[in-house]
């Protein structure tokens, strides 16, 4: 008997995947040919294995929602030469029943569906050394909330326990210095007889103080990396845009260019 060999070049093989943290579940759609499915490990190289045994040298085009994942499955199926797009779950089209009827396997074919009828339109992706960068500014921003939260604990305490502080504090901008830390370890005295509670609050303080210089030393290099540093410098001539907020305009937006001007 005469084996034949198929082959898919020069079709499209389009891919919806339903992305779950240890599986995926997969729906495939030739350009000619029925919707097929199946589930498997969540991994970008079993799946390109499974297309070139039953899709082989197709032009393999996958998508999948944006979620906890973010943009290293993009970048996995990217690396074993599965063209990918990322799109927004409000993106897609859904019909009533699909609402009410969410299951992978329902997510997962109206995503191929959407896919082929061309009704999808991918958000941005960014490049790798840009989510880490993004990463540090938003990190940074929560570390600073927290620290607040922390001094602000810190006072309430001490109006819970009775303690005024010194008039030489009288000031705000004086707390938080090194001699108003120093009045808190050596000087302050709470109604129990102890006061772990406050000794506590006070490293809490100390340690986010120094995770927060050290947030904003990598973003004064980071601003003064070659892919920022001229776009950094036009921003701090812009009066109210200060350097915490230039680099979380430039990282956040990293590239101008992927909005549209239709005006």
């Amino acid at each position: 008997m005469q084996k034949y060999n198929i082959s898919f070049k020069g079709q499209k093989i389009f891919i919806g995947i339903d992305v779950h943290k240890k599986n995926w579940d997969v729906a495939i759609a030739p350009e000619v040919g029925i919707v097929k499915r199946h589930t498997q490990k969540a991994s970008a190289k079993e799946l390109f294995d499974f297309l070139k045994k039953h899709y082989p040298d197709g032009d393999y085009l996958a998508v999948y929602e944006s979620g906890f994942s973010g943009f290293a499955t993009y970048y996995a199926l990217k690396d074993v030469g599965i063209n990918c797009i990322v799109i927004h779950a409000a993106d897609v089209p859904t019909t009533q029943y699909e609402e009410v009827m969410k299951t992978d396997r329902v997510d997962s074919v109206k995503l191929v569906r959407s896919l082929k009828a061309g009704l999808l339109n991918g958000i941005y992706i960014r490049e790798k050394e840009n989510i880490d960068d993004r990463s540090v500014v938003r990190i940074r921003k929560i570390v600073q909330k927290q620290l607040c939260g922390y001094k602000a604990r810190v006072k309430h305490m001490l109006h819970c326990n009775g303690v005024e502080i010194p008039k030489r504090f009288e000031n705000p901008r004086t707390h938080w210095s090194q001699a108003f830390i120093k009045w808190l370890k050596d000087d302050v005295a709470l109604l129990s007889s102890t006061r772990n509670s406050l000794d506590l609050l006070i490293r809490q303080v100390e340690t986010i103080r120094m995770t927060l210089l050290e947030a904003t030393r990598i973003m004064r290099k980071l601003s003064q990396l070659e892919r920022y540093k001229s776009k950094f410098d036009l921003l701090m001539t812009v009066p109210g845009i200060g350097f915490t907020v230039s680099m979380c305009i430039l990282t956040e937006v990293y590239d101008v260019k992927r909005f549209h001007n239709d005006l």
